[in-house]
């Protein structure tokens, strides 16, 4: 009750601090922010809404459709109230496209016509403004990419150094499959990664503290938050499912009951924080502004948990998984994967590692595993139709099975007897 109690008060104190950032940020002049924007038109005027980072894969593709969105919540003026403009997030609109709409209103600096985006947070203008004022579009890519190397490098010294070679390793070769260099070039795909790499420093570098008193019930409470409020709805998933496999390294010691015990137990956490902070957000939008926020999100979420499309018709969970794991299905990833599979399996045999011992190693990280399709079957609508971006959710299924492989070298080899 104490923990439930603590819990209920972190997340209110984020609701309300989360809002009161978003007020600070529209403080802020957009004229600066206007200007570094416009510096940067051409990208949007040259690429269009979805260009291909390597030509023919759909898992490669950038959104600047969504980036372009992001933008335009940033620089847009309106004479709306303060508080208005932070829960319904006006942008400046001119046609269905957010990119022809960016480039017309960077043109003219005026609009007749305003949208709003109130069912999320957009909590990711906090830092987008800030940037604007001082960057271009083009520059804060390159600083994604420059501040994705650093964390990514440190992320691999830290688990160099708390759980081996092999598991940093590991971790190198499963992030690959999300073609880690697209993210940065891409706003709307930086903000999970961003979250994701910070809680795993943080947890590699305080495990021991966070450890007493259960704290990682807030860690992963906040981590839910914090993912609520930065992210589009792109892949939030691996920010509990990539440190969880990183918690059974750190707690490798711990029987199967306790193992499955934190994981059930903190992906609730992540879950009320997630969930929580997105309905603090609708709540809190609808009382202050007289609007039907709350309406707008359920009516949104019906619609993509449902198992219909404009394009495809109606869909199954088959059809989701299939769509997601095909963009993982290119030859290049199967030879990488089964090279993989082949040389831990021949590694294994050598071993002789026992069968039950296997078995309870195994079966964490399985359950891991499947938190990519779990999801995929409460979002079927969202999942097939974003799949050459949802799919990077399937990081958190091959980072699993690579350390569960890679933790039976650590189990002694059978005597000749047995």
């Amino acid at each position: 009750m104490k923990c439930a109690l603590k819990a209920a008060a972190i997340l209110l104190v984020c609701i309300i601090a989360g809002f009161a950032l978003l007020c600070g940020v529209f403080l802020l002049p957009t004229e600066p922010m206007f200007e570094n924007a416009k510096e940067s038109a051409d990208v949007f005027e040259i690429s269009g809404e979805y260009p291909y980072f390597i030509n023919g894969y759909d898992g490669s593709m950038l959104d600047n459709y969504t980036d372009s969105l992001m933008l335009l919540n940033a620089v847009t003026d309106s004479d709306e109230g303060l508080i208005n403009r932070a829960a319904n997030m006006y942008r400046a609109t001119s046609d269905e496209s957010p990119v022809s709409s960016l480039l017309n209103y960077l043109e003219t600096g005026e609009t007749s016509e305003f949208a709003t985006y109130e069912r999320y947070w957009h909590g990711y203008l906090v830092t987008l403004k800030p940037m604007l004022m001082l960057f271009n579009y083009g520059q804060i890519r390159i600083i994604n990419l420059v501040l994705f190397a650093l964390l990514g490098l440190f992320v691999f010294v830290l688990m160099l150094k708390k759980t081996g070679l092999k598991y940093a390793i590991g971790f190198i070769f499963a992030i690959l499959f999300t073609i880690p260099i697209v993210i940065p070039f891409s706003l709307q795909f930086s903000t999970v990664m961003y979250i994701t790499l910070c809680a795993l420093c943080v947890m590699l570098l305080f495990h021991e503290k966070l450890e007493k008193n259960n704290r990682y019930i807030y860690f992963f409470l906040i981590a839910g938050v914090l993912t609520s409020y930065m992210d589009y709805l792109t892949y939030p998933l691996v920010v509990l499912g990539v440190p969880m496999v990183v918690l059974m390294l750190l707690k490798k010691d711990d029987d199967l009951k306790n193992k499955i015990t934190r994981i059930i137990l903190y992906s609730v956490c992540f879950g009320i924080g997630y969930v929580g902070m997105w309905a603090g957000k609708v709540v809190l939008g609808s009382l202050l502004t007289g609007n039907d926020i709350i309406g707008n999100a359920l009516s949104a979420f019906a619609e993509r948990s449902g198992n219909e499309t404009a394009n495809a018709g109606t869909i199954t969970v088959i059809d989701v998984f299939a769509r997601n794991l095909g963009m993982i299905g290119e030859i290049p990833f199967i030879i990488l994967a089964v090279g993989a599979l082949l040389v831990e399996a021949v590694l294994i045999a050598i071993k002789g590692i026992p069968f039950k011992k296997a078995l309870i190693n195994a079966l964490p990280f399985l359950l891991i595993a499947c938190m990519p399709f779990a999801w995929q079957v409460v979002t079927s609508n969202h999942s097939y139709i974003h799949a050459w971006f949802t799919y990077r959710m399937l990081w958190i299924m091959v980072f699993a099975i690579i350390t569960m492989l890679s933790s039976s070298f650590d189990f002694k080899k059978k005597s000749k007897k047995a």
